[in-house]
């Protein structure tokens, strides 16, 4: 297996890990040392959501016709989960918060149609929802430039290229944390391509290994030495574009190795297919309980373990109702 396999193979499980990273990145915990450091960087489960992504629309949009195909399946995997969780987020949240009517309509638009957080708008729900429709749009386009492209390895570093600088026109801007992740978008649009290295496995695995070292020691250096470039100038996101790639690999193989022990695969394969609908719960309850200045270990663990398995469940129903929605669509009439 190559290492686009491995990651095909165990995509779920790999979100399933960065989702679990994720809900723990939110919660407000009273620990120290390396579990601290852990969570410190909790947010790089975004940057493997989105780096899968990118990877899983290379492969949708390869075996799609019709550009309207394309965007019926991933509004049909977006939409249902995501329209009656966020009509919920506003008749609770919005009312408290305090707005003038062109705000609230803003706020109203800007949430349902999964924008607003470009457009700057108040009252906004987490960022993620945004930048992934953005990567869903854009994606045909990158698509393109990658499977017609004669010298890949040249248009990868021109799409780099023009990513990092388009992001720099937000940079200092809170909208950055989401335009700085089109890298990694492109990366795992990269990786799912059939572009092969001119080099030996070993050789591979030690270039992805120096882009994982590195990429770590660049943050570590920015977290011990210059914390004024971590937000601001994007160096808390940045360095996931060297990080991210190996680690995806890495542990797609070493998932590989203990497929025989079900009980770690299986209940990460479960999350990672549900982690659409985890993200959205979990997203809302760390912005009402930090609304609520709600503290204590105990209470933080339950609201993560809730999330997670209130997640699953949701995601279950959605699957359930679009089934039966879609049995109903082509019965005879």
């Amino acid at each position: 297996m190559i290492a686009k396999d491995y990651l095909g193979a165990y995509r779920d499980e790999l979100k399933g890990i960065a989702m679990i990273w994720v809900v723990y990145f939110h919660a407000v915990l009273s620990i120290t040392g390396i579990l601290s450091d852990i969570q410190k960087i909790g947010y790089g489960g975004a940057d493997i959501f989105i780096f899968l992504t990118g990877f899983g629309l290379y492969y949708s949009l390869g075996k799609t016709r019709e550009l309207c195909d394309y965007f019926k399946r991933r509004m049909r995997r977006i939409l249902p989960a995501y329209l009656p969780l966020i009509l919920c987020y506003l008749l609770v949240m919005l009312p408290s918060i305090e707005l003038t009517t062109t705000q609230m309509i803003r706020s109203v638009i800007g949430n349902l149609l999964m924008v607003g957080f470009w457009f700057n708008t108040p009252g906004q729900f987490n960022w993620y929802v945004s930048a992934l429709f953005l990567f869903v749009v854009i994606a045909p386009i990158l698509y393109a430039f990658l499977i017609k492209s004669t010298k890949r390895s040249r248009t990868l570093l021109l799409l780099l290229g023009w990513a990092f600088l388009m992001g720099l026109c937000l940079i200092g801007d809170r909208r950055y944390m989401g335009i700085s992740r089109l890298p990694v978008f492109i990366m795992g649009m990269f990786v799912a391509s059939d572009w092969h290295l001119a080099l030996s496995p070993w050789i591979k695995r030690l270039l992805l290994t120096l882009s994982f070292v590195v990429g770590v020691i660049v943050l570590l250096l920015c977290f011990d030495h210059y914390p004024w470039l971590l937000y601001d100038y994007g160096m808390y996101w940045h360095p996931f574009l060297l990080i991210t790639p190996p680690l995806c690999i890495f542990t797609s193989y070493l998932l590989s190795k203990l497929d025989c022990v079900r009980f770690i695969s299986k209940p990460l394969r479960i999350v990672g297919q549900a982690s659409f609908e985890i993200y959205l719960l979990n997203a809302w309850l760390e912005e009402w309980a930090k609304r609520e200045k709600l503290t204590g270990d105990l209470l933080w663990l339950g609201l993560s373990l809730g999330s997670i398995l209130g997640g699953i469940l949701y995601h279950q129903l959605v699957r359930v109702l679009e089934s039966k929605i879609q049995r109903k669509n082509i019965q005879p009439a």
